[in-house]
């Protein structure tokens, strides 16, 4: 929500008791998440259909997929505006 941070959008790959993994594709990946405090990240709760469409089964993600399904959700955010 706020700091270097700001404006990211990362993926939660894992939930724990009071933190988060997030992953975004390329600098921070699945083999090395950013952790971080979970009242320090805005969750986007009301996804767009076709965000919500590439992710099928948290199993299949992969740093390819993550990277597609930021960039989808970008596009939506420009069509938006």
């Amino acid at each position: 929500m706020a700091g270097h941070d700001k404006n990211h959008i990362y993926v939660v790959y894992k939930e724990e008791d009071n933190s988060f993994d997030l992953v975004n594709g390329t600098t921070k990946t699945i083999n090395s998440p950013k952790v971080k405090n979970k009242k320090h990240v805005q969750l986007i709760k009301n996804l767009p259909e076709d965000v919500k469409s590439k992710i099928k089964d948290i199993d299949d993600l992969d740093d390819n997929l993550i990277e597609e399904v930021i960039a989808c959700y970008n596009s939506y955010l420009d069509s938006k505006q």
